[in-house]
C-alpha cells in the first residue's frame, strides 16, 4: 500500500496515486487543508493586506476547497491585489452602512423588495483591533435590522465596492436614517438630531475626531 500525499489516504498502485494527483474534480470537492489556510492567512498578514477571502472567519473557512484555496494562494504569491481596491478597503471604517441596489432597482440578493425606496441593502463592516483577527476586515449582512449574516468573499467585496461608490459617510447616514440606529455603533437613536444625522452624540465626537 502506498500513502498518497494528495488525498492523505492509501492506494494499492503508483498509477492510482498519479490519478489521484491529476483528478481536478477531487480538488474542487475536497476541503482545503489546514496548511493551505494557514499559508493563505500568512500571505495576507505579510503583505499588510485585508483578508476578504473569509479564511480568517471560522465559519466561512469551512467553505474553502483545495481548488479555491490553491487559486487564492497562486494569486497572492504572483501578484498584489489592485491598488485602487486596497485603497477602497482601507478607506471604509468599521461601522454600519446601507447601499442601494444596482441602478436603484434591486438589492444585492436580487430581491426587488426591501427597506426604503429604492430597496436598500444593509452591511456591517468589522475591523478587529485585538486578538487573532486584528488588522483584518469582515463584512456581514444586516438582516431584520439586527442579525449579522456571514458572507462569502465575493459578496464582501461587492459590499465594500458599493459602500465606496455611495461614499462611506453617505452610506452610513443612509443606514442610520433608514433604521433609526447609529451607523457607528449600531445602537438605537433616541433624539431627533441623532435620527436626522444617523449617528448618536457620543459617536459623532469620536467619528469627527478620526
Amino acid at each position: 500500500m502506498i500513502r498518497c500525499g494528495s488525498c492523505r489516504k492509501t492506494h494499492q498502485t503508483v498509477q492510482q496515486v498519479r490519478e489521484c494527483y491529476g483528478n481536478p474534480l477531487r480538488l474542487q470537492l475536497e476541503p482545503a487543508t489546514d496548511g493551505q489556510l494557514r499559508f493563505l492567512s500568512t500571505l495576507f498578514l505579510e503583505r499588510g493586506m485585508e483578508d476578504l477571502t473569509g479564511v480568517s472567519d471560522p465559519e466561512t473557512r469551512k467553505e474553502f476547497t483545495k481548488a479555491s484555496a490553491s487559486e487564492w494562494i497562486s494569486d497572492m504569491v504572483s501578484k498584489k491585489r489592485e491598488k485602487g481596491y486596497q485603497k477602497l478597503v482601507s478607506d471604509v471604517p468599521a461601522g454600519y452602512y446601507a447601499t442601494r441596489g444596482d441602478d436603484g432597482k434591486e438589492s444585492a440578493d436580487g430581491d426587488p423588495e426591501g427597506y426604503g425606496e429604492p430597496p436598500l441593502d444593509f452591511w456591517c463592516v468589522q475591523r478587529p483591533e485585538e486578538g487573532n483577527w486584528a488588522g483584518m476586515v469582515f463584512v456581514k449582512r444586516v438582516l431584520g435590522g439586527h442579525d449579522l449574516i456571514t458572507l462569502p468573499r465575493k459578496m464582501q467585496r461587492m459590499a465594500l465596492e458599493r459602500i465606496g461608490q455611495e461614499g462611506h459617510e453617505e452610506a452610513g447616514k443612509l443606514f442610520g436614517v433608514s433604521l433609526g440606529r447609529c451607523y457607528a455603533c449600531g445602537t438605537s437613536l433616541t433624539d431627533a438630531l441623532s435620527r436626522e444625522l444617523g449617528i448618536g452624540p457620543d459617536c459623532r465626537k469620536k467619528w469627527n475626531a478620526r
